[in-house]
């Protein structure tokens, strides 16, 4: 009985830590979308490709539009011949049901939800964890999935570690300064210090807060653009915490849904590419004056 209750314990455990992990990667690859100005962007692709878990989008229909090549290889066929596919005909019959009903109530409540079934590939039965959540661009309905390979948890755990370690390791050693704000501009994450503040010091802070009063308007409307149209926004700024001789170029991702890794809170964020184009603006202001 007390073995019995232990391998219980360790099975939650190991579920609750691959929840986090699988949260995180997917943090990882949606704020990768975000950063198309980066040199680093094919890089950032790469990691999605070999990610150890399978990444799926979804048209309204529940069919594929978008899969990596981990999911590729869950479901036994090329990336390339699944596009357009039905997902649903890979899901095991007795959880057919089941799935059609969360795919149609996520459009309804998008906030993220997990679901455990099996697919039916090759004639056999594939044990998954997936996640779902469903977005919203231009009026075009997105249904993003996650789908975990259960057959054999604790090497995908390391397999995640090893992604995120990567991962991790590309952002705070990016070039530019990479942020998280919500819809107010409120920072939740920065990969680096700046402007003389800790990255500490940042979080929790408003990026308001380091704009001069008379460029904030102009960050606001990046900002509006971003969160209320659903599409990335790019602006210009100088007097960037006082400093009137540097000029940054700040760059807004479309938004995501985040669920809080203790509480069932959902919060929308984007992220935030802050580059610094001085030299370049120098340059432009000589030639306007040369002319």
């Amino acid at each position: 009985m007390t073995q019995t209750h232990t391998s219980r314990t360790r099975s939650r455990r190991s579920s609750r830590r691959m929840r986090t992990l699988v949260r995180e990667l997917e943090s990882a690859h949606e704020s990768s979308l975000a950063k198309a100005a980066y040199s680093a962007a094919d890089e950032y692709e790469e990691l999605y490709q070999i990610a150890p878990i399978g990444f799926f989008t979804l048209d309204r229909q529940g069919r594929i539009c978008e899969v990596n090549e981990r999911g590729a290889r869950l479901l036994g066929f090329p990336a390339g011949w699944l596009i357009g596919r039905a997902f649903v005909v890979f899901v095991a019959k007795k959880y057919i049901h089941d799935f059609l009903d969360n795919l149609r109530d996520s459009t309804r409540h998008p906030e993220p939800r997990e679901m455990e079934f099996d697919l039916f590939v090759g004639n056999t039965s594939q044990p998954v964890r997936i996640t779902l959540a469903t977005t919203f661009s231009d009026g075009t309905t997105f249904h993003r999935m996650t789908v975990i390979d259960l057959s054999d948890v604790r090497k995908t755990e390391g397999l995640l570690q090893e992604s995120l370690a990567s991962w991790y390791s590309l952002v705070h050693n990016a070039p530019d300064t990479i942020m998280t704000v919500d819809p107010s501009g409120r920072i939740s994450f920065v990969n680096k210090p700046a402007w003389g503040y800790s990255a500490d010091a940042l979080v929790g802070t408003n990026i308001l807060k380091y704009v001069a009063d008379v460029e904030q308007p102009k960050l606001l409307d990046c900002l509006k653009t971003s969160f209320e149209h659903n599409r990335r926004s790019i602006c210009e700024t100088s007097g960037v915490n006082g400093d009137w001789d540097k000029w940054y170029q700040f760059s807004f991702g479309s938004p995501h849904a985040n669920l809080a890794r203790r509480t069932t809170t959902t919060t929308t964020t984007t992220t935030l590419v802050i580059r610094e184009i001085s030299e370049h603006k120098h340059a432009e202001e000589k030639l306007r004056v040369s002319g």
